[in-house]
Formats: C-alpha cells, structure tokens, sequence
C-alpha cells in the first residue's frame, strides 16, 4: 500500500503494522495540512548575541507545530525585516 499526499513523499505502509488491522468500516481521518513553524530561536551556545560579519554562519532553532523530517540539502525560506532569507541545511 502507498500513501499519497501533496507535499509528501511515497513511501511503502503495511496495513497490517505490529499485527494490527482496522475493522473493514473504521473511517480514517488524516491531517495533510504541513506543519507550521511555532517559533525561531538562536542557539545561545553557538550564536551569541553580538555582532556578525557577511559570511558568518549563524546557527537557529526552529520549532514546528508537529513533527518533521529534515532530509540532508534541505532549503528553509523566511523573512526577516522584510528580507528573503535563504538557509540550506
């Protein structure tokens, strides 16, 4: 079985997992809405506050309003100060 979803990869699901089938009638209910992010912090330990120079990595975290799954050469888009920021992961 395949799950499909927009904004979500195919990946093979086992109607049967750990053993556990649903009843032929059990009506589903899934949420494909993406996730949003609840807030951005800097990370004290890495980026203190202070002054940077162009270059200089600066390091966030983000938290989201339910789980992600961050593949490697991800690409985070925002607005600071009403400037497109481009971070790749």
């Amino acid at each position: 079985m395949l799950i499909n979803s927009p904004g979500i990869s195919l990946e093979p699901v086992d109607p049967n997992v750990a053993g556990i089938s649903l009843p032929l009638d059990q009506i589903i209910s899934i949420n494909t809405s993406p996730p949003s992010v609840v807030g951005i912090a800097p990370q004290d330990s890495t980026t203190p506050s202070g002054t940077y120079a162009v270059g200089d990595s600066l390091f966030f975290e983000v938290v989201f309003d339910k789980p992600v799954k961050v593949r490697m050469h991800s690409i985070f888009s925002f607005k600071l100060n009403s400037i497109l920021i481009i971070a790749n992961h």
